[in-house]
């Protein structure tokens, strides 16, 4: 497929125009105020995220062996299911 003038021109009309599509509604997101459960939900669930991110370290790499492909005597390869490859 070749890229023409054409195509090219296509494409930036399409940005251009969904561009100032959705530049045309100045709406502001607000959560409805009827559903008490669900705003309690959201917002627990991103408290916990935040909480989450500084709750455990991440692990320590404990494995000191470097990597290796070896060929097993059967002649498939060998894995290592601890290294995961």
């Amino acid at each position: 497929m070749k890229i023409d003038k054409r195509i090219i021109a296509a494409i930036v009309l399409a940005f251009v125009l969904g561009y100032w599509w959705s530049g045309s509604r100045q709406e502001t997101w607000t959560p409805h105020k009827d559903r008490p459960w669900l705003t309690w939900i959201a917002g627990a669930a991103k408290r916990l995220l935040w909480i989450a991110i500084v709750a455990d370290p991440p692990p320590a790499d404990t494995i000191d062996e470097p990597a290796e492909a070896r060929v097993g005597d059967d002649g498939y390869r060998l894995v290592q299911h601890k290294r995961g490859w």
